[in-house]
Formats: structure tokens, sequence, C-alpha cells
């Protein structure tokens, strides 16, 4: 079921951690910082994988 309540829930969840981490790093930068991914995941308090599977470079 592609619109069951799970799935809606889960395409929330990944939009909602991947604007985190967007905003982690425009946070991040704005004080001047050049962050790696690392820095970035801690400033949104993920983890290092969950923000590898949202960018991988």
């Amino acid at each position: 079921m592609p619109d069951s309540p799970a799935n809606i829930g889960r395409s929330n969840q990944r939009r909602r951690t991947r604007k985190d981490l967007l905003e982690a790093a425009a946070r991040l930068m704005k004080r001047g910082a050049k962050p790696s991914l690392e820095e970035i995941a801690e400033e949104a308090m993920v983890s290092r994988a969950t923000a590898y599977r949202y960018f991988t470079n």
C-alpha cells in the first residue's frame, strides 16, 4: 500500500531528517566553518551512517 500510514510516516521522517541535516550544515557554515559530514551529523543529532545515507559525498 503506497499511502499506508506507515509509509506516510516514514516519508515524513525522511523529509525531516534531510531538513535537519541541511539546516545543521547551514548553521555551521554561517559560523564560518567548512563542516565535514560527520560534523553536520553531530550538529543535526543523527548518526554518521544516517547522514551518509542522505548525502554520500
